[in-house]
């Protein structure tokens, strides 16, 4: 078998978040690997050509073994590997034989403790890998020790320790861990120890701390091309998912060179002395036959065979999880997290956990629905957006515990989040950004889901859709997916939202405004009490909070004030045009069709939002930029065929309504000077509606007005053409060349559903 390899270093400082990372990469939590290694060295050239000793090569392999073969000074290292349990350390020493015989009763289900371990050394990475054959044999009866001494012979050199957590994800086995030692008796012992020290008596092999990250995929056929291109790409591709949190590079192979130089001992050790030794083994006997040194004094090096303090001693993979490596995907388990796409806006990802409390089925069920970001999670780094996947901490350390308790109290815990960063349907420009983007927002959740472990649904909106808040399409969701179709089925009154956009200003303690006030206006609209983070987990008194635009607060001024919804407009002359001025969602077509086109008028729209070219265009005049002269071109085109129109319903005999924005002097001095050519008044209808107000009516009109209020099924307007307009608005004056200007306030006109659906929060 070979495997292919690659590794990296993590500090001691950054273990515990890499840790987490990991837990999201591969969707399943850490499992803590206990080893002792004991290591031997071959006391002689082995007898059989092929034995396992010999089993190395991972170029040519056919070729290397036929040269050790015919050449007895390459000989190789065998470690014995034990599993371990915390409980193994510091047992009472006993009879030798119990802490070193094999597991007996493997036919039960339960994996060998001992096994040996070859490992070759790597190849020279010509494929951006390492690549190595490895020999692990379990051993499943019989004294351990005994086993591996006698079978080479072989000597005992030394033995250690590995401490670190495992994971799978997909074919790839990942390791973090390190190395520990007894400094004070690995250098004089003459045979491996009975029983582990105490595991606080270890101490590491590397005094800095630092984990070594050990990433690799084991394949059987390594002459099948296929398969081995497969391994490596997907290798690759963890090293791709890593990048920015652990560089993970090809090994030394220099310091996991596992051979040993043969010399021939003085004096020939006899068949009479190994079965001596043997059998004094076998029976715990300290009166064992010494045998022949294999040099007159020790070597420094055979001192230290053990892992030198780069740490680069490979562990094998021998755990349940790991030994179903090749199982194919439908005999697995399922990952822990879990995502589908709804509309190709919504992300939901579920994270299973290991186990979850029943609610009793007639009981109304509470929701604990929470934001994600500056809510539950925070950037370590301290910057406003995290810089990649590993760029988060808990918001406060009190999280965790009350997460865990709402679950206990009986709660169902849900994510909403706005995720704009995120695009589900990716430009073609900027592909490998939006992948990233989207893998490591998957990547994050996986990895503070896992530390959680409590079954939780994530809802991401990544559009300008009815998914975003503050609009409801997410709650709408949740219910459906757990099953809550009906009022009575959700306690709304004990249910509650936890979010940081509660529209507070800046005061002693906030050095900045709340971003927007969406995730309190999206309680509102559910009917959920609301929380900021600081009310809810730290029981702070809740701040003062300023909404952008109060829909209920807009129509309870109307109930109390007069306007200028309905103004009385008349046709004074036989021939004229009127122009009509106002922000995009001001209710200019909405006027034209109830009071003008009743009166003959002549409808023309240019409607430049609507067009690419314009877009660019006041995208440039908002970021006062120079706009592309193809932008400015196409619109002054897409005004002259207005102006066209306009001049033939004119010649027609038919007055003229232009139905456009026409926010500056300059633009409507075009229609002022059509109507002084043709001699003709031009009046003014000015509608005063706000910027806010207007992207409300907008986003009201596109979501949820069918085709009777929405006849032309326009769609949501981006919000840069309610502050473009803001920018370059200036009120209309009589100066201008303007018959009269009539002011027109907004007014909402609809059924009462409508008028319920309008007074929701909508941007």
């Amino acid at each position: 078998m070979h495997e292919l390899l690659l590794y990296g270093q993590v500090s001691a400082a950054r273990h515990d978040q890499v840790l987490k990372i990991l837990a999201g990469v591969a969707a399943m939590q850490p499992r803590r690997t206990l080893q002792r290694r004991v290591v031997y060295r071959p006391e002689r050239e082995p007898e059989e050509p092929g034995s396992h000793l010999r089993r190395g090569g991972t170029q040519a392999v056919a070729v290397k073994q036929k040269q050790q073969a015919t050449t007895p000074t390459q000989l190789y290292y065998t470690h014995l590997v034990q599993r371990l349990s915390e409980e193994d350390f510091g047992k009472r020493d006993s009879n030798p034989s119990d802490a070193l015989s094999a597991h007996v009763d493997f036919d039960g289900g339960e994996e060998p403790r001992w096994s040996t371990l070859f490992e070759d050394i790597p190849d020279t990475g010509d494929r951006g890998v390492s690549i190595r054959f490895t020999n692990t044999t379990d051993l499943i009866g019989g004294d351990a020790h005994t086993f591996v001494t006698t079978s080479g012979p072989n000597r005992f050199v030394t033995e250690y320790y590995i401490e670190g957590h495992r994971f799978v994800h997909g074919n790839v086995v990942i390791f973090l861990h390190r190395i520990l030692h007894e400094p004070a008796v690995r250098n004089l012992q003459t045979q491996p120890k009975v029983n582990p020290p105490a595991f606080d008596s270890l101490q590491l092999l590397d005094q800095s701390g630092t984990y070594l990250l050990e990433a690799k995929v084991r394949i059987q056929d390594f002459k099948d091309a296929s398969v081995l291109e497969s391994a490596v790409n997907e290798l690759k591709r963890f090293q791709t998912q890593m990048k920015g949190c652990v560089e993970l590079t090809l090994p030394d192979r220099l310091t996991m060179d596992t051979r040993v130089k043969y010399k021939p001992p003085p004096g020939a050790v006899t068949k009479a002395q190994v079965q001596a030794q043997a059998q004094a083994q076998a029976e715990g006997s300290a009166d064992m036959p010494e045998r022949p040194s294999v040099r007159k004094r020790p070597s420094a090096s055979e001192k230290d065979v053990s892992p030198p303090a780069k740490r680069r001693q490979q562990s094998h993979t021998t755990n349940k999880a790991v030994a179903s490596f090749f199982t194919p995907a439908s005999k697995k388990e399922p990952e822990k997290m879990t995502w589908r796409v709804v509309k190709d806006s919504l992300l939901i990802g579920r994270y299973n956990a290991s186990s979850t409390s029943q609610l009793a089925s007639t009981a109304k069920r509470r929701v604990a629905a929470l934001d994600f970001d500056s809510t539950l999670v925070t950037t370590a780094s301290g910057k406003k957006f995290g810089r990649d996947a590993s760029d988060w901490k808990w918001w406060h350390s009190s999280v965790p515990g009350a997460l865990k308790k709402l679950h206990k109290d009986g709660f169902l815990l849900a994510v909403v989040s706005n995720q704009g960063g995120i695009s589900l349907r990716p430009d073609p420009k900027t592909v490998k950004s939006d992948q990233k983007r989207l893998a490591d927002f998957k990547s994050k959740v996986s990895a503070v889901l896992s530390q959680l472990d409590l079954p939780v649904t994530v809802y991401a909106a990544t559009g300008r859709d009815e998914y975003r808040k503050p609009r409801v399409g997410m709650w709408v969701e949740l219910l459906d997916d757990h099953d809550l179709d009906s009022i009575e089925s959700v306690d709304l009154e004990n249910s509650f939202f936890v979010g940081d956009a509660g529209g507070r200003e800046a005061v002693a303690g906030m050095t900045v405004n709340d971003h927007s006030c969406v995730d309190r206006d999206f309680a509102a609209n559910v009917g959920l009490p609301f929380h900021t983070p600081e009310e809810y987990f730290l029981q702070q008194s809740p701040s003062p909070f300023v909404r952008g635009f109060d829909p209920t607060t807009f129509m309870n001024k109307l109930a109390d004030s007069s306007t200028s919804a309905n103004p009385i407009i008349t046709k004074t002359d036989v021939l004229d045009i009127v122009l009509l001025v106002g922000s995009p969602g001001a209710g200019k077509s909405s006027f034209y069709w109830k009071h003008l086109q009743p009166l003959g008028y002549g409808r023309v729209n240019q409607d430049l939002l609507k067009t690419v070219s314009a877009w660019a265009s006041i995208t440039c005049m908002a970021t006062r930029a120079v706009p592309p002269l193809g932008a400015l071109s196409n619109s002054l085109k897409q005004r002259e065929k207005c102006v066209k129109a306009a001049t033939a319903l004119i010649e027609e005999g038919t007055s003229v309504v232009v139905d456009n924005t026409n926010a500056d002097q300059d633009v409507r001095a075009v229609w002022v000077n059509l109507a002084k050519k043709h001699s003709i008044p031009i009046r003014c209808v000015f509608f005063t509606a706000s910027a806010k107000l207007c992207e409300h009516n907008d986003t009201f009109r596109a979501l949820n007005l069918g085709p009777e209020a929405n006849p032309e099924n326009r769609t949501m307007l981006p919000k840069i053409a309610f502050t473009s307009f803001a920018s370059r608005h200036r009120a209309p004056r009589l100066e201008e060349g303007f018959q009269d200007i009539i002011k027109v306030d907004f007014e909402f006109t609809g059924s009462d559903e409508q008028r319920e659906l309008w007074s929701k929060y909508w941007i």
